[in-house]
């Protein structure tokens, strides 16, 4: 029995027997006599410092007994109330899904003309590097999120290869991580991509994402923003440079790592020459 952790003095005793109405239609009560208890007297002998002994003791037993099957009585009735709580929440929960099936159904939205809806939806999908991202705690992933509201969106969806064509992650050892970066390269088709990695923590090596940097994909970089150990980035750019590639499309490069590191390279860095914005920071 947990302990009273207020002042017992500071008890509101009501004047009259309490009876808690449960039920509005069939009139069920919770009723509890507490002037059976004797709270004044109670009270009295508190603050008298009164000690009962022999009869007088085992009388007072008696009390603390039959008040503990008072507090039971209300503990079980607690327990039956909030499961009971738990069900309507439950049916509350269903309830306010139909709603918004309901709400989503007259919504104006879905009035509106497909190329309308397709320039909202890049507007939403398309406004900065790596919008759609994985991270540790939490996925922002506004692509995926529209494709799967309805029928209707997710054709309009996969057949935008600008939508897919922005992504990243914030957690590249993530098992989804690899096959979600294969779905955007795969579902942005030929339209130049932008990407951001982040991954300080991670000891994967630029091989995991090699689906990245083979020919027909790395042709495809546009704004590429890579902060990774030194070792990541040295393989994300050996692996450039020692195939010949130019990037054509490239516009900006930034490569972040956390200490000074000498890169070698076995012909001149040709892909820098299309690079319009180039960043190395150490």
């Amino acid at each position: 029995m947990a302990h009273f952790h207020e002042s017992i003095a500071q008890c509101v005793w009501p004047k009259e027997r309490v009876s808690t109405r449960l039920c509005a239609k069939c009139g069920d009560s919770f009723d509890l006599d507490l002037h059976e208890l004797k709270y004044d007297e109670m009270m009295r002998r508190v603050r008298s410092g009164y000690s009962p002994a022999g009869l007088e003791h085992a009388f007072h037993s008696k009390l603390l007994a039959d008040a503990h099957e008072e507090m039971d009585l209300c503990q079980t009735e607690i327990r039956r109330l909030q499961d009971l709580s738990r069900a309507i929440e439950a049916q509350k929960k269903l309830i306010g899904s139909y709603i918004a099936g309901i709400r989503c159904i007259i919504s104006p939205i879905r009035s509106l003309p497909v190329e309308l809806l397709g320039e909202i939806f890049k507007y939403v999908c398309c406004g900065d590097i790596g919008v759609n991202c994985m991270g540790d705690d939490d996925d922002q992933l506004p692509t995926l999120t529209l494709s799967r509201v309805c029928i209707r969106w997710y054709d309009l969806v996969t057949s935008m290869p600008v939508l897919w064509s922005s992504f990243g992650s914030r957690a590249l050892d993530h098992p989804f991580t690899s096959s979600l970066f294969n779905l955007f390269l795969e579902r942005s088709r030929l339209h130049l991509i932008d990407f951001k990695l982040h991954c300080m923590n991670s000891d994967l090596t630029a091989h995991s994402f090699s689906s990245l940097t083979i020919f027909e994909n790395s042709n495809r970089w546009r704004h590429v923003h890579i902060t990774a150990r030194d070792s990541f980035v040295e393989e994300i750019l050996q692996s450039l440079i020692d195939s010949g590639k130019s990037l054509p499309g490239l516009l900006s490069l930034i490569l972040e790592s956390s200490i000074n590191i000498e890169i070698l390279f076995s012909r001149p860095p040709e892909l820098f020459y299309t690079v319009r914005t180039f960043s190395f920071s150490r």
